[in-house]
């Protein structure tokens, strides 16, 4: 899906951004991998069903 491009460019900047001012490493790149899942997670649940299930 084309909206990973932006959440791997918001997720890289909002990191730099913490990081280089002083948030640890571990804790960024565990909120960063929350966020993933949680995405991940959500546009599985609002996928819609393919054509070979519709109508039998």
């Amino acid at each position: 899906m084309k909206n990973w491009g932006y959440f791997f460019a918001a997720a890289f900047f909002a990191s730099y951004l913490m990081v280089s001012n002083g948030v640890p490493l571990l804790p960024v790149l565990a909120g960063c991998a929350v966020a993933a899942l949680s995405m991940w997670i959500r546009m599985a649940s609002t996928r819609k069903p393919s054509n070979g299930s519709v109508g039998h």
